[in-house]
């Protein structure tokens, strides 16, 4: 037999052979990484955002949309003013707020808002497949991202508030463990620290971290030890501030209950959200099924095929070791462990199962217990669990892959993959559906009252009822928020900077059945009948909008009966519009 001949370099360091095929294997690598992160974005937008374009704002986004358009020096009070209230006791709320509120508005306001969301949702997606590509192959690490993406338990994952917290923080998290798998320690315990003055649900989960580096061995066990105390002194750092400054979620957390009461709350918090979000992994399929439409079903079916088509060339990709070392975010498999230690697939799921039980353990307050909500934005305390259930399903993946080793196996594996992953995809596109119908349903409100009273005083009160109106219901967005009384100054404001109050009415009585939770109603009754000076103020002053149709409203004139009290209501005048000054809102909602 002869040898084949081995060139050498003209440094004389490696045979040219051994040169030339090291950089078309590391050519592969780079172009490799570009299809995966690039289809990574497209499902990204196919799945969370193809719909956003008829979406807006919603509860609490409200809150956040007040820092629109703000001037420099206006955003730098915000910002002192945030780091001196302490709002909720997390001081980086209200700095977020501000600053997010200016890049929104930069962007261009309610589209800016979704382009940032994108974003944050896209570096959740991107850094989830860096740190499973540190320790397993490119083909694992991908289906990981993409349970990321379509991570199905926070309902309402894509719009403002969700973002500008709770996913935001997914990513502080993210950030965090990729920069401690990197050797950058310190950094990563600013990072997450710096998280906690957010919103604390990722503190917990990332006492686990240092499990992400596989194989496990024995200087592991010190490491963990070391680790573990100094996010122990982080997060009682955190208490301590936060006890310092009264902070209302801390000093209610227990209730009046004694602390052996409030460990079993954590841990009925951690079983039942834990068996909560597993559920909805699964009865999210049958949803996606149930209320397929046209557009949903092309997500369904792009997603399913573009992901089968890309997991199974990564596959082979792997089987065949042509995935090479490279400098950079992505780090190559390494396959090294002691015939001893466990799997490195069962050990990347154990750690998963561990930050996904420790995403619930601090939801023992009034407004978060239990964490068993699937619908809408009270659904967020899933959202810290989408990390761990992101490892479990690529580790789930990984054993799989190494179980069954036939190509047609792989085959059937990647096909179900796929298709579960475009099912999930699909029901996110289902609730984009229905925050769309509710974001109609909002800009028909706020139209009407510029259609219907253009004679709009300072001290007019705008009293708006739907309740014939047969409004559609979703269980993923409310058409009638609780700040419901903030919208309207920040749409139009009159003379010395006066906008009307804006009361809507549900039914005249202290509290409202309104899915999915009982809400107070801010309506007149509540507010000014019961004061003799307010009726007498009220009298010609009442703008009442009837609904008569859906997406219609009529004007009520002459004298309305409410609770016995005669009130008379405004009667139509001369117009005021052009001593309107339009708001932030007032493009998006009464000009789209």
């Amino acid at each position: 037999m002869i040898a084949a001949k081995s060139h050498v370099s003209p440094n004389g360091d490696e045979p040219m052979n051994a040169s030339w095929m090291r950089a078309e294997h590391e050519l592969f690598e780079g172009y490799t990484h570009k299809i995966l992160i690039g289809t990574l974005l497209v499902v990204l937008y196919l799945s969370c955002f193809i719909l956003t374009p008829y979406m807006g704002l919603y509860a609490d986004d409200y809150n956040s949309s007040t820092y629109w358009g703000l001037t420099p020096n206006q955003l730098w009070e915000q910002v002192l003013q945030a780091l001196q209230a302490w709002p909720i006791g997390r001081p980086l709320i209200g700095v977020q707020k501000a600053v997010f509120g200016e890049l929104a508005w930069m962007l261009g306001g309610l589209s800016g808002v979704y382009v940032l969301g994108y974003l944050v949702l896209a570096g959740n997606a991107l850094f989830t497949f860096a740190i499973i590509r540190h320790v397993a192959p490119l083909s694992v690490a991908f289906a990981g991202a993409v349970m990321m993406i379509v991570y199905p338990a926070d309902a309402s994952k894509m719009i403002y508030i969700r973002t500008l917290q709770v996913q935001f923080v997914v990513l502080i998290f993210l950030l965090s463990t990729w920069m401690y798998l990197k050797g950058h320690k310190a950094w990563s315990y600013v990072l997450i620290f710096w998280s906690v003055g957010v919103y604390e649900t990722v503190i917990l989960p990332f006492f686990f971290v240092p499990g992400l580096q596989l194989p496990w061995r024995r200087q592991l066990v010190g490491e963990q030890i070391r680790h573990v105390l100094i996010v122990a002194v982080l997060l009682c750092g955190a208490v301590a501030l936060r006890m310092f400054f009264n902070s209302r979620n801390l000093t209610q957390a227990d209730q009046g209950l004694g602390l052996w009461s409030v460990l079993a709350k954590s841990v009925q918090a951690v079983m039942l959200g834990t068996l909560t979000s597993a559920e909805l992994l699964f009865l999210r399929l049958f949803t996606a099924l149930e209320q397929v439409t046209w557009i949903s079903g092309l997500v369904i079916l792009a997603v399913s095929v573009l992901v089968y088509l890309v997991l199974i060339s990564v596959i082979k990709s792997d089987l065949n070791g042509e995935s090479k070392p490279e400098k950079g975010i992505f780090r190559d498999h390494k396959t090294r462990y002691h015939p001893f230690h466990w799997p490195p697939c069962v050990q990347l799921i154990s750690v998963g199962v561990l930050m996904w039980l420790a995403a619930y353990p601090l939801f023992v307050t009034a407004a978060r217990f239990p964490p068993i909500a699937k619908y809408g934005r009270i659904s967020s305390p899933h959202a810290a669990a989408e990390i761990g259930v992101s490892f479990v399903v690529a580790g789930v993946f990984w054993m799989l892959l190494s179980h069954w080793k036939g190509r047609r196996q792989k085959q059937i594996i990647g096909a179900v993959t796929a298709l579960y992953f475009g099912l999930l995809a699909g029901f996110q596109v289902t609730v984009q559906t229905e925050l769309a119908k509710v974001w109609q349903q909002q800009k028909s409100i706020w139209k009407a009252i510029v259609n219907e009273a253009p004679d709009l005083e300072p001290d007019t009160i705008i009293v708006v009822n739907p309740a014939k109106g047969g409004w559609y219901l979703s269980r993923y967005g409310e058409v009638f928020p609780w700040n419901f009384q903030s919208i309207l100054p920040q749409m139009i404001t009159l003379e010395g900077d006066v906008s009307p109050k804006a009361i809507w009415v549900w039914q005249l009585k202290s509290k409202v059945a309104f899915a999915p939770q009982v809400m107070p109603t801010n309506n007149i009754e509540i507010k000014m009948l019961r004061e003799p000076t307010s009726r007498k103020n009220m009298q010609g002053n009442i703008i009442w909008l009837e609904a008569d149709g859906q997406y219609r409203f009529k004007r009520v004139t002459g004298t309305k009966v409410i609770q016995g009290v005669p009130i008379k209501l405004k009667e139509p005048g001369p117009s005021t519009a052009a001593r309107w000054i339009k708001g932030p809102l007032y493009q998006p909602i009464i000009e789209n």
